[in-house]
This record gives C-alpha cells, sequence and structure tokens, in this order.
C-alpha cells in the first residue's frame, strides 16, 4: 500500500520540488528529483504579478456563502421530502433527482440570458444566489439521512407542542450535522476548483 500511496504522491511532490526550482534547474537534462539552490522568487514574483489575495478572498467568498446557501435550503427540503406527507411529493423527489443527469450544456445558454435580463452578468449573485433553493445531490443526501431518523422523535416533539419548522431544527439538523457538514464541504470544494460558471 505505501508503494501505491507513493505513486499518487509522487506528481504532487514533483510539482511543489519544481516550484522551488531556478528556471535552469526546471529544464535541466535529465531531470532531477531535487535540485540546488532552492528559490522562493517564483511565489514572490507571483504574488507581485497578480492581486491573489483578492482572488483568494472572492473565491473563498463565493464558495462560502453558496455552500452556506446549499447547506441551509438542502437541508429544509430533505425535510420536506422524507418527513412530511403531501400529494406529489415522490413524483417532485424524482424531478428533483433527476435534474442530476441534465448535463450543463442544456441550460447553459437559457442561464445566461436569464441572469443577463436580471442585470447580473459581472457581479457575484449568479455564482451564489442559485445555490439558495437547494441541490439535487445535497438534497437526496440529506433525505436519505432524514429517512433513517426514527418517526417517534418528531411526534414525541408534535406532543410538546413543536412546529415543524422547530422540529427541523431542533431534532433533525443536530442528528444530521455530518451529512449537512458534508454537502457543505462538497460543495465548497465544488466551487473552488470552479471555472465553468464564472
Amino acid at each position: 500500500m505505501a508503494l501505491v500511496g507513493l505513486v499518487f504522491v509522487f506528481p504532487i511532490f514533483w510539482m511543489i520540488s519544481t516550484s522551488i526550482r531556478t528556471t535552469e534547474a526546471v529544464f535541466a537534462v535529465p531531470p532531477k528529483l531535487l535540485a540546488w539552490p532552492i528559490t522562493f522568487e517564483p511565489y514572490t514574483k507571483a504574488l507581485e504579478w497578480i492581486s491573489f489575495w483578492r482572488y483568494f478572498g472572492n473565491t473563498l467568498y463565493i464558495a462560502t456563502l453558496g455552500s452556506a446557501g446549499i447547506a441551509i435550503s438542502s437541508s429544509l427540503a430533505a425535510y420536506g421530502f422524507a418527513r412530511l406527507k403531501w400529494p406529489g411529493r415522490d413524483l417532485l423527489f424524482g424531478i428533483t433527482l433527476a435534474t442530476m443527469m441534465l448535463p450543463g450544456a442544456v441550460y447553459m445558454i437559457p442561464l445566461y440570458l436569464v441572469w443577463h435580463r436580471l442585470g447580473a452578468l459581472g457581479t457575484f449573485i449568479p455564482l451564489w444566489l442559485p445555490y439558495w433553493f437547494g441541490n439535487a445531490f445535497s438534497i437526496f443526501l440529506i433525505t436519505q439521512m432524514y429517512r433513517g431518523i426514527p418517526f417517534e422523535l418528531s411526534d414525541a416533539a408534535k406532543i410538546d407542542g413543536c412546529s415543524e419548522f422547530q422540529i427541523w431544527y431542533r431534532i433533525m439538523i443536530p442528528l444530521a450535522r455530518p451529512v449537512i457538514v458534508l454537502a457543505f464541504l462538497f460543495h465548497f470544494t465544488n466551487v473552488w476548483k470552479e471555472f465553468y460558471a464564472p
């Protein structure tokens, strides 16, 4: 296992080792695993040439805001699918899951036109606001967790006078916190490496 692990770690090691070499050492033939002298000049030049900290802050802002929206809205929608009985619930849940099969090319132009008509192009709003209306994968993930929680807890809370919102907030969220955090992290990493939407 350690040998297999080294195969997967080697590209990261090579990337870091190359980033702290001089230009001559990078293009040396034959290539060397470690080259001297070590220099951190590429990092300082990168920080001078681009507004790295501003870009980092923008990405952090967008990823955090969108992920918070996913965690809250998907959790609330999942509660409705998993714990409440209403006509058409299973059909709407199936439609929600079916949206995961749509490739991005199908809705790329209509989505662009919607944001253009709303006057939000060139702003951060299209990058975080849609996620405050849920995400099919996160809704599915949290719904499965909610379905595993015994209904007796909800019934006991109703007897004590809790509304559905209070049951969701006071009972379901604390019990499903690991899955909600997982949905947050999945979305955060997806937004962090996203180049298509911007």
